[in-house]
């Protein structure tokens, strides 16, 4: 086909160097011109994944501490220091897919729909050819690679960006698939306008479809173009890796409905979404708050503080048999004070604080790890509101319901514990000294509520700042998602008990 004039992407002086200084990129540059293949080669470690991150607009996102230099200019606009961090040009298949584990294999592909440019955006899945029309309910751990891929290729294209990048795509096919991919691929951009990068070990198959080869110099730290016809230079410069999965038929749809856009966005647009934003909510509601183990475990605590606050009050109370009638109503009406003002918010607050924070670390560690959070950045996905917001609100409702809940609770387990000692005692004659300094008769609310909800939010925010900032941390083992689930606890405990501590300074001092 004709390919027009202007490139789509331009790639000057780039360079780009680790945190201690060593280069991956030293003024390299290349570029790409609308419905282009271009195949990326390069030894392990030469940069190839590193520069589709970049075009992806993912450098700097994880606190890597990457410096970045150089000029990127697309359909002939020269992107800003902030755009380099921030363009959203290209959309990326990630090597190892990054299927959204929470969501179903559809709502993998309508989610890329919904924040992307797709002209099939508007929640209707189009399964022809992806392989998913038959798993509507399926999720992506219950398919095969070949399956996944094929769900991780359609929802990359739902972006509908300019420019697709491709990282490691034949990897789990066999050569008979790879070659019906790569073919695939070439079809889809001749048709579309628009251009893909691949990068590739198993490169025999796509070099009859490439327009160009760019190899990627370790030694240099450039970008050369290579001969594509000339393959044994190519092969000595990778090494093979095993093939696995079969997988036929074709993974692309209509590429008239990609066609390039005159102006494509390059820059992330976080357009809100109340769908995805009510799931994400009711995702973290049920894991920090409704689901059985955290109420069990919850209650537990609160039948801690209901039982140790009233037996051993009375059982070891000095000079009970003397004393004891004496200050019998007093000591019911501050057992209940304590419980509400003191002890049952900051015991269900450090509670939250060791159990939620764990579980939220580990949950963001692990969509980290598996480059979920990187895919989803690279599909616009608004993660300040899905997952900051969703996290704060569950936990802020949350922590303030079940220390009300867990009052209750307390009281009754005070109450049962109180009648073993005084029996044939009523109920109404507890309720009423238990609540006297609490919720005397004619207040429509508690006394302290406001105190309450004030730790109980202050709180609330602590633990989710904790498990948010470790949470979302660079993982690069198992062992660092096992670090930050620890130093999350340790910060959002220690956070919670100086809030209670600070708080009631005023609460009480102003009494």
């Amino acid at each position: 086909m004709d390919r027009k004039q202007s490139s789509l992407l331009e790639v000057r002086d780039l360079t780009i160097k680790k945190p201690g200084g060593e280069p991956i990129f030293e003024q390299a540059s290349f570029e790409i011109n609308p419905g282009e293949v271009v195949l990326l080669i390069g030894r392990t470690g030469s940069g190839k994944t590193t520069l589709l991150t970049l075009l992806a607009g993912l450098i700097g996102r994880d606190r890597n501490g990457m410096t970045v230099k150089g000029e990127i200019i697309v359909n002939g606009k020269p992107q800003d220091r902030r755009g380099l961090r921030r363009m959203s040009l290209g959309a990326l298949l990630f090597q190892d897919l990054a299927l959204f584990d929470d969501l179903s294999v559809p709502d993998n592909i309508v989610i890329a729909a919904h924040h992307g440019g797709s002209r099939d955006g508007r929640g209707r899945v189009d399964s022809e050819g992806s392989g998913v029309s038959d798993v509507a309910k399926t999720r992506p751990a219950d398919l095969s690679i070949g399956q996944q891929q094929r769900v991780a290729i359609r929802r990359t294209l739902m972006a509908d960006r300019p420019l697709l990048l491709l990282d490691e795509p034949n990897a789990a096919l066999d050569p008979h698939s790879s070659r019906e991919l790569a073919e695939s691929v070439s079809e889809f951009c001749q048709q579309s306008g628009k251009a893909a990068i691949v990068v590739a070990h198993h490169f025999s198959d796509l070099l009859p479809v490439a327009d160009r080869v760019l190899l990627l110099n370790k030694a240099t730290h450039r970008i050369e173009v290579v001969d594509r016809h000339d393959k044994e230079a190519i092969e000595r410069s990778l090494a093979a890796v095993p093939e696995e999965e079969r997988v036929t038929g074709s993974l692309f749809p209509d590429p008239q409905r990609y066609r390039e856009s005159d102006s494509p966005n390059l820059q992330i647009d976080a357009r809100f979404r109340l769908r995805w934003f009510l799931h994400y909510l009711g995702h973290y509601i049920w894991l920090l708050f409704a689901s059985p183990s955290v109420v069990l475990y919850l209650a537990l605590g609160a039948v801690m503080v209901g039982f140790v606050s009233t037996w051993f009050v009375f059982e070891h109370f000095p000079h009970k048999d003397f004393l004891g009638p004496l200050v019998h109503d007093d000591t019911v009406s501050g057992i209940g004070f304590v419980q509400f003002r003191i002890l049952v918010p900051v015991i269900s607050a450090i509670l939250l604080a060791s159990r939620n924070g764990a579980l939220i670390s580990a949950d963001l560690g692990h969509r980290v790890y598996t480059n979920q959070i990187g895919a989803m950045r690279n599909l616009n996905l608004h993660l300040r509101l899905y997952f900051n917001g969703s996290i704060a609100i569950a936990l802020m409702l949350g922590t303030m319901l079940f220390s009300l809940l867990l009052f209750g609770l307390s009281g009754l387990i005070s109450y049962l514990a109180w009648q073993q000692l005084h029996p044939g005692e009523s109920w109404q004659l507890w309720r009423e000294l238990f609540l006297s300094q609490v919720w005397p008769p004619g207040r429509a609310v508690p006394k302290g509520l406001d105190w309450i909800a004030l730790k109980a939010v202050l709180s609330a925010l602590a633990i989710a700042g904790a498990s948010l900032w470790f949470g979302l941390g660079r993982k690069d083992s198992v062992i660092d998602i096992n670090r930050g689930i620890a130093n999350a606890i340790i910060v959002g405990v220690s956070a919670v008990l100086v809030i209670h501590t600070v708080v009631a300074l005023f609460e009480f001092s102003s009494r």
